[in-house]
């Protein structure tokens, strides 16, 4: 199938060391609508700066990565910036804009990407937060919110509004395994709906929905299990 068959698709991709991070070779891999990969990573700087060439942030040295069918390398500012609003994003490390409250950095891109009603808005949030056991997002800036409870808002914020591609870096770090089975069922429902995620990680949880599978611990250019 041709690139427009895909959400999401690395052809040929070479990711330098970004911030001293993993350097990545000659990837390739593609994402249809209603896929899960997972991508398998070493720890730490370990993990190539994949989630950012996604979402068009970063550029690859070489080879192309679309997103719709389309080179984000070929995209203009406003485009680029359309697009970026149909994804929904877990960060590898800090995610939140500091001056703003976890529940308006949760609703921020709702709110300028769509004409979504705010109480519509609000009342997904609280669904999506009951859903992943969370009970209630935390009413304070992010360096005041506990640890685990800020990531979990974070799955929140990466689901809200149903994107066509969901990027989960490391999602589990710091969160106790009663929140797995949420997370999972966000996954499965994404999927279901044609949507795609790509789930970034150095463990595996047990009880993931079937998957394309792709190690990228040490071996440049490795593929796993994927089409």
């Amino acid at each position: 199938m041709g690139g427009e068959d895909a959400i999401l698709e690395f052809a040929g991709v070479t990711l330098g060391w970004a911030q001293g991070r993993a350097r990545l070779e000659r990837f390739s891999a593609r994402l249809p609508p209603g896929t899960l990969a997972v991508a398998r990573t070493g720890e730490g700087r370990g993990t190539p700066p994949l989630a950012d060439a996604a979402e068009g942030l970063i550029s690859p040295e070489e080879g192309r990565v679309r997103f719709l069918g389309e080179e984000w390398g070929m995209m203009d500012r406003d485009t680029a910036l359309d697009r970026r609003g149909m994804i929904g994003r877990v960060f590898g490390a800090r995610g939140w804009i500091s001056n703003l409250s976890v529940l308006e950095n949760i609703s921020l891109s709702a709110r300028h990407h769509t004409a979504r009603a705010e109480g519509d808005i609000l009342a997904e949030i609280a669904a999506r937060a009951r859903a992943f056991g969370l009970g209630a997002i935390p009413a304070v800036r992010p360096a005041h919110a506990a640890g685990g409870a800020l990531r979990v808002a974070e799955w929140v914020r990466a689901f809200l509004g149903s994107p066509r591609l969901v990027l989960l870096e490391h999602p589990l770090r710091g969160v106790r395994a009663e929140y797995l089975p949420g997370l999972i069922g966000a996954v499965r429902e994404a999927c279901a709906r044609g949507g795609a995620v790509l789930w970034v990680t150095d463990v595996e949880p047990e009880g993931m929905p079937p998957a394309d599978r792709y190690d990228l611990r040490g071996a440049a250019g490795a593929r796993g299990d994927g089409p």
